[in-house]
Parts: structure tokens; C-alpha cells; sequence
């Protein structure tokens, strides 16, 4: 809890293990949100004081298997994919704040492991 009684922090565990929580600005609006989906893989979101979201992640494990991350008025800023252990990147692009591709590189042949720039 914050000093003023408002909720920071809440969170369920399942034997021990935290599955799924919520942290809360002072006004009350989601600033993260937390679950573990199965053994392996799990999902963060991260939200702007607005409500708006600010990055969603997911990953397998401890590797980052994708992340999407918006400016504040709600258009993407970034995007990337990568494999399950988080060292092959598949996909990485950078946004302009009005939406456009500002910069790109794609995989366009997993198994030569080529790819493309913009």
C-alpha cells in the first residue's frame, strides 16, 4: 500500500509461486501488470499514467520472446521478436511517432538465418 492507504502492489500466488500481480500509481490506474501463462511462458504489460498501454512483452522462460513498446498516443514505437532462448532476433523495427517505418530489420530465411534492412 502506499502511506495513504492506496493499493501499490497486488498479486496471487499458486503453492508459493507468484502467477499473476498488478502494481497501481497513487491514482489508482494500472502502471504493470504480471502473469505466468503456463510452466514456461508469461506476459508483462506496462501502462502509461493515461491508461494507455506502454510495452507488452512476453517471454519464454527469462528470454524476452517479443516486445512491443507505444508512444503515448497509443502508435508504436518498437517491435521486436526474437527466438525462444532470446538470442536469434527475428524482427526488430523502430516506428516515427506518426506511424511510419523509421528503420527494419526482418529474418527472411530462418534457416540461413538472411535478412532484410529498410
Amino acid at each position: 500500500y502506499y502511506t495513504d492507504n492506496k493499493i501499490l502492489h497486488k498479486g496471487y500466488y499458486v503453492e508459493g509461486q507468484l502467477r499473476v500481480f498488478k502494481n497501481f500509481y497513487e491514482s489508482g490506474e494500472v502502471e504493470r501488470a504480471f502473469r505466468i501463462n503456463d510452466g514456461k511462458k508469461s506476459a508483462l504489460t506496462l501502462y502509461y499514467p493515461n491508461g494507455k498501454i506502454r510495452s507488452e512483452v512476453n517471454y519464454f522462460g527469462e528470454s524476452i520472446t517479443s516486445q512491443v513498446d507505444y508512444f503515448e498516443n497509443g502508435m508504436k514505437e518498437y517491435e521486436e521478436e526474437s527466438d525462444k532462448s532470446g538470442m536469434i532476433m527475428w524482427k526488430r523495427i523502430s516506428y516515427t511517432k506518426d506511424g511510419f517505418i523509421d528503420n527494419s530489420l526482418e529474418v527472411i530465411d530462418k534457416k540461413k538465418k538472411k535478412f532484410i534492412s529498410l
